[in-house]
């Protein structure tokens, strides 16, 4: 009989393969993990999947174990935690699971791992009971069995994949990503058995998007995964290596022209070239070399200290303002004057030229904004000497961009338009779908945001109307945005600050102060918008003239589509088109991995 067959009659028992996706989902974030592998095609053990919650579990344990041991020489169990929280309270406390064979005693077994459940430091984590765990019931035929490490979390190196088999030594194999050559040599395993787990678990972090911590086992001679978690990075607190947040605290992954562009603006105070590289791409992020830590996170002083910061961080705002009102002027003939040249009747030369160009006119917005968040800063360390440290959410809602008035009439226009549709419809449909008054609408406002892209500091984005597709999938994405919730944010920051205030030692002194300080925190807002949008329409024209660098490549069989010349710098774009041979293909490939590699991670602010 097959196993489907033998637990269709028993109550809390079940085959992983026969789960859904949103069964995996309710079970927990590790079931969904390897329902996604598992569903990607990678060699994963399924088992059966043992409920703890109802009567008596230990005898479900102890039945699946049985007939598990029927069928293969050699089980595990190992628990489904409903987050990645328990899960690694227990990994600190179990270490890695011992197999179970027909000599073993299965009621001990059982019992230990209940009471190791049930053990102090997970009560909080769940809950007090085992109403939200499973145990997956394991077999295989070879007691081979091992982790595997995605990315280096100890040393923060996030290409190299580490490899180890259970029980042959503490030295793992030291694997690189990029060449897939063993760079030490571990134990316990071949060079080619050690290769290809360090494949395996890099497909497995392509696939999920984050860096894992895997335990593998064999099985029917081929090495299956047996359990996925998170892998964490220790982080360094005074390196100089800072991820950039200009616009957000994580702008997500950033392609490679993009970050030549921040290098090119960020790395000497002034936007030109420079020897020594300032900016770099990790994690498929950016990451900028700051020569000395931030300074916030102060204690209070007095109201007379507090005053003399609050007069300096306003210079700084007036400054800064100054120079901002002094770019908004020029850069409209600018922009006219880029767009006079149409790159696509140029040669390859010209081409060049107006990427320079266009790499400059971003380079200048870039430096803006970071003088900006420098300008914030100073601000938000005057309300430090002011009140003391502030509450978490405080310091992003004083320091997120506001929005200019023809970006809110756009993302308006655009919600209300989602919203209708789907009223009418039930959903956003395709262009062709629409009835013909929708359609004309649909037609009239994507006409209309034919210069207008999302905002953010990467240049693979283009206008939000390039295309009825993207049009469709932004329609969808800002229907859903709570378009009011940073201004929310911001209101409901400074009511909070004012109150704390209030409630200090010469409360209203500090209060004034407070005030004061949060219409300069909001005035430096409105013009980092007003920077953004110009950065905005700079990184169009980048982008564009990047394209037809890509065309041209594309042309010559250099590139295999044109956004590809996105995934390059400046002058690795300047190498291709004059002849260079570099690969050019294959380093695009690479980086484009790299950001389905780290799409999901949390990346550390320091690395």
């Amino acid at each position: 009989m097959s196993p489907t067959g033998r637990n269709a009659g028993t109550p809390g028992v079940r085959d992983f393969a026969a789960l859904t996706e949103s069964d995996a989902a309710a079970i927990g974030q590790e079931a969904l993990a390897l329902f996604e592998l598992t569903r990607a095609g990678l060699p994963t053990a399924l088992g059966r999947i043992v409920r703890l919650a109802g009567d008596h579990p230990e005898q479900r344990l102890l039945d699946a174990l049985r007939r598990a041991l029927e069928e293969r020489p050699y089980v595990r169990l190992r628990t489904l935690f409903p987050t990645e929280h328990a899960a690694q309270r227990f990994d600190r406390r179990a270490g890695f699971p011992a197999d179970v064979d027909a000599d073993s005693d299965l009621p001990a077994v059982v019992a230990s791992l209940l009471e190791s459940l049930r053990a102090p430091e997970l009560s909080a984590a769940l809950g007090g009971s085992l109403m939200g765990l499973h145990v997956r019931v394991l077999g295989f035929d070879a007691r081979r069995a091992g982790e595997l490490s995605s990315a280096d979390g100890q040393s923060g190196d996030p290409d190299m994949l580490l490899v180890s088999c259970v029980g042959a030594g503490a030295a793992p194999f030291r694997i690189d990503r990029r060449s897939m050559r063993t760079t030490a040599a571990g134990e316990g395993l071949s060079g080619d058995e050690a290769e290809r787990l360090a494949d395996l678990a890099d497909r497995a972090q392509l696939t999920l998007g984050r860096p894992l911590r895997l335990e593998w086992g064999r099985d029917e001679g081929r090495d299956v995964i047996t359990s996925v978690r998170t892998l964490a990075f220790r982080v360094p607190p005074h390196s100089p290596w800072r991820r950039v947040a200009l616009m957000a605290a994580d702008e997500g992954a950033v392609s490679p022209l993009t970050v030549d562009a921040l290098d090119r603006a960020l790395g000497t105070g002034e936007p030109g070239p420079h020897v020594e590289r300032a900016v770099k791409r990790v994690f498929a992020r950016p990451y900028r070399r700051l020569q000395s830590g931030g300074t916030l996170g102060g204690a209070r002083t007095s109201v007379p200290r507090a005053a003399a910061q609050a007069a300096k961080a306003a210079r700084e705002v007036a400054y800064y303002v100054a120079d901002a009102k002094r770019y908004e002027r020029s850069h409209p003939a600018r922009i006219l004057e880029v767009d006079a040249l149409d790159v696509a009747q140029v040669s390859d030369e010209g081409v060049l030229d107006a990427l320079r160009r266009r790499q400059r006119l971003t380079a200048e917005c870039l430096l803006l904004l970071d003088r900006g968040r420098v300008t914030t800063l100073a601000v938000l360390e005057a309300l430090e000497m002011t009140l003391g440290p502030l509450p978490r959410e405080c310091y992003g809602a004083l320091a997120t961009p506001r929005r200019t008035r023809e970006r809110e009439r756009a993302l308006v226009a655009l919600a209300r338009f989602g919203t209708r549709v789907t009223a009418e419809l039930g959903h956003i449909p395709e262009r062709s779908a629409l009835p013909s008054s929708l359609g004309r609408e649909w037609d009239k406002l994507r006409a209309s945001m034919a210069g207008v892209r999302a905002l953010g500091i990467d240049v693979r984005p283009g206008a939000l109307g390039e295309s009825d597709e993207v049009f469709q999938r932004e329609l969808v994405r800002i229907r859903d945005l709570d378009l009011d919730g940073s201004e929310r944010a911001r209101k409901d920051a400074m009511r909070r600050l004012l109150a704390t205030a209030r409630g200090r030692d010469m409360g209203r002194a500090r209060e004034g102060l407070v005030g004061t300080l949060g219409g300069l925190a909001e005035r430096v807002a409105v013009v980092k918008g007003v920077v953004a949008e110009q950065l905005s329409v700079s990184l169009l024209r980048l982008r564009a003239a990047a394209l037809e660098a890509g065309n041209r490549l594309v042309e010559r069989a250099v590139l295999d589509v044109p956004s590809d010349a996105l995934y390059l710098t400046l002058a690795e774009l300047e190498e291709a088109l004059i002849g260079e041979p570099g690969a050019y293909a294959s380093r695009v490939r690479l980086r484009r991995e790299d950001d389905d590699r780290w799409a999901r991670f949390d990346a550390p602010r320091r690395v």
